[in-house]
């Protein structure tokens, strides 16, 4: 058996993206949450 079998690797983010990069994602983000819900999903 392999001793890294349960070793995990996470990568952060050490910088922000720029405002207008993270409002487009938001607002995407916000819209597909109120579809689902409409869909009631």
């Amino acid at each position: 058996m392999s001793l890294n079998a349960d070793i995990k690797v996470a990568e952060y983010m050490t910088e922000l993206p720029k405002r207008e990069l993270l409002e487009q994602k938001l607002h995407k983000v916000v819209e597909l949450a109120r579809k689902r819900l409409e869909a009631g999903v």
